[in-house]
């Protein structure tokens, strides 16, 4: 039986259904807002840094090797790395894409690789990333000398190993004033489609740990694909060399991802406060209402507090994901 205190009139009723839809309504939205940014965490901002082949005094890896010099650029700090052309003829620098969308297992690291025209390793543009051509049609040893040394965390990128190319390594530990050779067996290999778009096969190349050598895996053009190598200690000096003069010839970069600038989220009221940590100063924040998308620059400045910069976004009945991205 209900008692006549429990029965609400008609407009009362209404009145008590709607305001309990708003309530319902605004948590929908800021459960969906919070939703969407956790999907968007593994997109998070990174802050690379990669060999500069253009130096601080405007030099060009290059004409300085090309012309028998030692190239000295900045790496993960400044002019700490030496390279040097052993024997044979030096490449160039080539330009690669691989910001698009393409099936694959491409890291983010690389497709969301932003670089500089200034100092040679892009175009601003996500994916574009500047290889060191090592040689076309001979053979050539390349040295690299790191006087911050090459970590376990950081990369070594060979671009469009195919087309018989072959290439023998070797890494060195630095033992006073000479360089002591290491054995690479526990050094990590991965293959990456590129800009094949399709997962690697055995076309891709093929890493013999305990001869030390990269091989291709076809005798076709793969058009850009892509390995890695890292190194299972500290690396003070690397060496690359190609022992084949037939085939094209490969791309060389190295790459160190750094932290990942993670993004937290909140809601205040009808708006939106994100932050991230201060130490990354030259990221900015962009926003899409579709992943899939264009993204455009969130207008607005944001201001450090307690070591976070911090961002409040009006984000009344919207939903959208954000992202930070910056050059280096």
């Amino acid at each position: 039986m209900i008692a006549p205190a429990d029965i609400l009139s008609d407009d009362k009723a209404m009145a008590a259904i709607k305001a309990f839809e708003t309530r319902l309504n605004k948590w929908r939205f800021l459960g969906s807002l919070l939703f969407l940014f956790g999907l968007m965490s593994s997109a998070q901002a990174q802050n690379e840094s990669v060999v500069h082949w253009i130096n601080d005094s405007g030099a060009d890896a290059f004409s300085v090797l090309s012309a028998g010099g030692v190239f000295v650029t900045s790496f993960k700090q400044t002019n700490d790395v030496s390279i040097t052309a052993v024997s044979g003829p030096p490449g160039g620098l080539i330009m690669l894409n691989f910001g698009e969308t393409l099936p694959g297992n491409n890291p983010w690291y690389i497709t969301q690789f932003q670089g500089k025209t200034n100092n040679g390793t892009g175009n601003g543009t996500n994916g574009f990333i500047n290889t060191f051509f090592l040689t076309f049609n001979a053979t050539v040893t390349m040295q690299f000398d790191f006087a911050s040394p090459l970590t376990p965390n950081d990369r070594i990128i060979l671009t469009d190993i195919d087309s018989q190319d072959a290439y023998t390594l070797q890494a060195y530990i630095r033992n006073g004033i000479s360089y002591q050779a290491v054995n690479m067996t526990g050094w990590l290999f991965t293959n990456y489609s590129g800009h094949v778009g399709t997962l690697p096969d055995s076309r891709w190349p093929v890493w013999n740990a305990a001869a030390q050598t990269l091989t291709s895996g076809t005798n076709l053009d793969l058009f850009e694909d892509i390995c890695e190598l890292r190194a299972d200690r500290n690396i003070d000096r690397f060496t690359i060399s190609r022992t084949t003069s037939s085939g094209g010839g490969s791309g060389i970069q190295f790459l160190s991802p750094g932290p990942l600038a993670s993004l937290k989220i909140r809601s205040a009221a009808t708006n939106s406060v994100i932050t991230w940590p201060a130490v990354f100063s030259n990221l900015t924040l962009y926003a899409t209402a579709n992943v899939n998308g264009s993204w455009t620059n969130v207008s607005g400045t944001p201001s450090v507090n307690n070591g976070f910069w911090t961002f409040t976004n009006y984000t009344t009945n919207r939903q959208l994901f954000y992202r930070l991205q910056g050059q280096n």
